[in-house]
């Protein structure tokens, strides 16, 4: 058999449209069809639910609407740090859609491996102080850090943002 890697490799071109946005390509473009089953969850305890790419959808707007409210726009990075749960991946639609980055965090890493991380890539490389570390690690379960500065976000906040969003990229 003949070896065409090294061909097929330099001859390769991929064809991204001039605006796109993965948030649409997954969940978006498939939420106006209310009943299209998207997601079933189970936990440890065998609690279970079930969701359209609508609820998905609606529960992203939300979030992207509390999220934009605080000030977080396109290009800003957004750390999360969340367990393997069905609100992570709409965490993760939310700030997709607002052309936000997300950046995952593990609740396993320690204060040294979130201080790392949070001075190269969540800081634009300002140090935090090794404090701040381990209160966002004290914290994850009801703060966000934005821009350095504690956020509540709290379920009102979501509750009450609208269920529509426009996405712009």
């Amino acid at each position: 058999m003949v070896d065409r890697y090294a061909e097929l490799y330099r001859s390769y071109r991929w064809s991204v449209p001039q605006r796109y946005n993965i948030a649409q390509a997954c969940c978006g473009q498939w939420a106006a069809e209310r009943s299209r089953f998207a997601l079933y969850w189970e936990d440890e305890s065998g609690a279970t639910a079930a969701y359209s790419f609508w609820d998905i959808q609606i529960a992203a707007n939300r979030l992207s609407n509390a999220l934009a409210a605080l000030g977080v726009q396109r290009g800003d990075r957004v750390a999360l740090m969340l367990p393997q749960r069905p609100e992570t991946a709409i965490a993760y639609l939310a700030i997709f859609q607002l052309g936000a980055i997300a950046l995952p965090l593990s609740h396993l890493f320690g204060p040294d491996a979130i201080e790392y991380l949070y001075e190269r890539y969540y800081n634009n490389g300002r140090s935090p102080r090794a404090s701040d570390c381990r209160d966002l690690l004290e914290s994850v379960q009801s703060i966000c850090r934005y821009r350095r500065q504690p956020v509540q976000l709290n379920r009102d906040l979501i509750v009450e943002a609208s269920a529509s969003f426009i996405c712009e990229f």
